[in-house]
């Protein structure tokens, strides 16, 4: 009947937006588990990087005073051995100790450099992981922006849709109240005119009994 196709159609409507509100939510979870996912990936990295920085800028420092100390070291033998020279021999000494001190001092330019070159790699390093944590921020911004956008207009649609389902649950009560009304005229029309027959054929079965009677009478 149509109140059945009525009711199939609504549970069909009810199913449809039940299963539409679990999709929702699942993406939503999934969302939520994205963001943490990659903010605890962050996070980690961020650490990874803050540790990776005070290990190095120590074993920068504990370098630095080690050939500090070793050139420290160095001077006080090649003073040494300078003042050695001269006392052991008196003559040739002033060629050795310009030796020694060449010796010396290319051992300085030799540290200077390597010392320049160390730097120059670690401000390399230090650039790229800059850019590189810039880069991750911009994709964090960027990524946080797209996810409040999806946020917001799934937001919308679902509102969207509640709307259309209630709009929808109006016009079928309005459609099974008038459904019902037209039931229940054809309902009292059909009794209105079955009274009517009954009455028809009580009043036809009384006028010929009253006229056989009448009959008899006259006979």
């Amino acid at each position: 009947s149509a109140a059945t196709t009525l009711q199939r159609a609504w549970r069909r409507c009810c199913c449809r937006a039940n299963a539409r509100g679990a999709v929702k939510r699942r993406q939503r979870a999934g969302a939520l588990l994205t963001a943490y996912t990659r903010g605890w990936l962050l996070r980690r990295h961020m650490a990874a990087l803050t540790i990776q920085r005070v290990v190095k800028g120590s074993m920068g420092r504990t370098h630095v005073a080690q050939m500090r100390l070793a050139q420290q070291h160095l001077a006080t033998r090649l003073w040494a051995a300078r003042r050695a020279q001269q006392l052991k021999q008196g003559c040739g000494r002033r060629r050795r100790a310009c030796t020694v001190v060449e010796r010396w001092w290319l051992g300085v330019l030799a540290v200077r450099q390597l010392v320049s070159l160390r730097r120059e790699k670690a401000a390399t390093k230090i650039a790229k992981s800059w850019r590189c944590r810039q880069l991750r921020c911009r994709v964090g911004k960027r990524t946080a922006a797209c996810l409040t956008i999806q946020s917001h207009w799934r937001g919308a649609k679902g509102r969207w849709l509640l709307q259309s389902l209630l709009g929808l649950r109006r016009a079928m009560s309005m459609i099974w109240r008038c459904w019902r009304a037209h039931q229940l005229r054809c309902v009292v029309g059909s009794r209105t005119r079955a009274a009517r027959v009954i009455q028809r054929c009580s009043r036809a079965y009384l006028a010929s009994r009253m006229w056989e009677t009448f009959l008899d009478d006259l006979q």
